[in-house]
């Protein structure tokens, strides 16, 4: 298959390796080069939101497959900017519909689409964001839904795992273990809930979806609800760093100020899926925790003081 990945970031990355580790063509797509993008992994340049831009690329691409996990995907830079939130989002997602009627399209939407006051959010719960990342996330959504035919709305809790430092926001999983691990205090909001999932995980079943064209909307979730503060703890007991670093703070005091309260997720198809595809994880904090710990102890400058 030919696939289009609107999105170069952690997310975006992951899944092209997959993809074309798998026997398909996946090629990013961009407006800047990722600084730290493998020479194995094929990239254009492009502003999707440039209409005639957009069409070029397709034409000379014709894919069969076009992945939308572009950003912005800063949710509290969203708070500040919410216009270019939604525009970003919604022209994007209506050009890829408009201009390749014939392809598939896989969404990676959020969590933030619900406003956070139940446990978790099944497939079939009413969305009702309470921020503007989840309001640009929804509008997307509704356009796949009017607009296409063959899509997928993957609704994705908290993808996680090891990224370097290259931008000036990476994820929770990463973000913790580096400021423990250099004996620098963590701030961590108390009461903010998650069904996280790791990136490799994530990326197989989007892969998955893409191949057998998976439609409608997915949940595509960890499998343990889990708040960060007691992420975090779980990080420091595996990794033997100085628990005593992590500080309980609010939420709204928190670089997570604008999250709901819980950003969990749920599903009634992802189990079934997950037993048809014998080769394909969904695996809890913990268990990640331990099997990238020989991985990851040779990249963490440790702190004994």
């Amino acid at each position: 298959m030919e696939v289009l990945i609107i999105g170069a970031g952690f997310v975006g990355r992951c899944l092209a390796a997959r993809l074309a580790g798998a026997g398909h063509r996946a090629t990013l797509a961009s407006r800047h080069r990722p600084e730290a993008l493998s020479p194995d992994l094929a990239w254009v340049g492009l502003d999707a939101a440039d209409r005639d831009a957009f069409a070029a690329v397709l034409w000379r691409m014709q894919p069969d497959a076009i992945v939308l996990v572009h950003g912005p995907s800063d949710i509290s830079l969203c708070e500040y900017s919410p216009d270019e939130a939604m525009r970003s989002h919604a022209v994007i997602a209506r050009n890829a519909c408009r201009l390749a009627p014939q392809a598939y399209k896989l969404l990676v939407s959020t969590d933030n689409v619900f406003d956070g006051g139940q446990e978790s959010y099944t497939e079939d719960a009413r969305p009702a964001p309470a921020n503007a990342y989840g309001r640009a996330k929804l509008a997307a959504e509704q356009v796949l839904a009017q607009s296409c035919s063959d899509f997928l709305i993957a609704r994705t809790s908290l993808v996680y795992g090891w990224e370097e430092a290259e931008r000036g926001w990476i994820n929770f999983f990463a973000l913790a273990l580096r400021r423990l691990a250099a004996g620098e205090v963590l701030d961590v909001p108390e009461a903010l809930w998650n069904t996280p999932i790791y990136v490799e995980d994530a990326a197989d079943i989007y892969c998955r979806c893409i191949e057998q064209s998976v439609n409608g909307v997915l949940h595509v979730a960890g499998p343990q609800r889990i708040s960060r503060l007691e992420w975090a703890r779980l990080l420091a007991q595996e990794y033997e760093l100085d628990a005593s670093l992590i500080h309980p703070v609010t939420a709204e005091a928190s670089r997570y100020f604008c999250r709901p309260r819980n950003s969990c997720l749920a599903s009634r198809r992802l189990s079934a899926l997950l037993s048809q595809w014998p080769n394909v994880q969904c695996r809890s904090p913990g268990q990640i925790a331990m099997q990238l710990k020989p991985l990851l102890e040779g990249q963490l400058l440790i702190s004994k003081d």
